[in-house]
């Protein structure tokens, strides 16, 4: 059997690992941070790099910059939480998601959803229903009796290529992580939630929409 310690785990899950004994290399030299061998070091890893890609989305270059507003309305870094769901979604390949208010005062909504795979590659597994999820989650709020002034949605999207044959090769290559934006200020909802302390603009990936969707949003988005 081998135990932690003897073993070096690979990438950012800790799925993949090469025994102590494989590596040839002097570590008292070397050091092991290359590797992560607990969940807290994985978590603040995750954490770090998702706060750097936080400016670099995918899409609508510049939207960065209205998350940045949004989650700054926030009393503490939610970027903790947020890595908790996407090492979650590294391991198991299932989306997982979580839904913030800042608080009763003027709240905004921020909603975090995780997807293991690349933004290309999952188009067609979006496409259609994005919308109306978003919409769902903007529901769920309603029922509650929660009107934020403006709802931010960050689609996360993690890889993860490990090679046991190469265990030096760095993290930021072996772990892949995309952000995309969906935003609508709170005017969108009813004119009672407009404020001019968040961004009015409206960030909405049209390629995710059918045309039926299209035009149903336009109206809305033109007012």
């Amino acid at each position: 059997m081998t135990t932690q310690g003897e073993v070096f785990p690979l990438g950012i899950s800790g799925l993949v690992s090469v025994p102590r004994n494989r590596i040839s290399i002097d570590c008292a030299t070397t050091g092991t941070s290359q590797f992560l061998f607990t969940d807290e070091e994985r978590l603040s890893w995750l954490a770090r790099r998702l706060e750097r890609q936080l400016d670099f989305p995918v899409i609508a270059p510049g939207s960065g910059v209205i998350a940045r507003q949004i989650l700054q309305r926030f009393p503490t870094d939610l970027g903790p939480e947020f890595a908790k769901k996407l090492l979650l979604t590294v391991r198991d390949g299932e989306m997982h998601s979580m839904l913030m208010i800042s608080g009763k005062d003027k709240p905004v909504a921020v909603c975090f959803v995780c997807w293991r795979g690349s933004p290309r590659d999952l188009v067609a597994t979006r496409y259609g229903g994005y919308l109306d999820g978003f919409f769902n989650w903007i529901g769920r709020l309603n029922q509650s009796d929660i009107r934020p002034l403006a709802f931010l949605q960050i689609d996360a999207f993690i890889q993860e290529e490990v090679d046991a044959a190469e265990p030096f090769r760095l993290l930021n290559d072996c772990v892949i992580l995309d952000v995309e934006y969906t935003y609508l200020p709170g005017y969108f909802f009813g004119q009672q939630q407009a404020d001019d302390t968040v961004p009015k603009a409206v960030v909405i990936n049209l390629d995710l929409l059918s045309d039926e969707q299209k035009g149903q949003l336009a109206p809305l988005i033109a007012r």
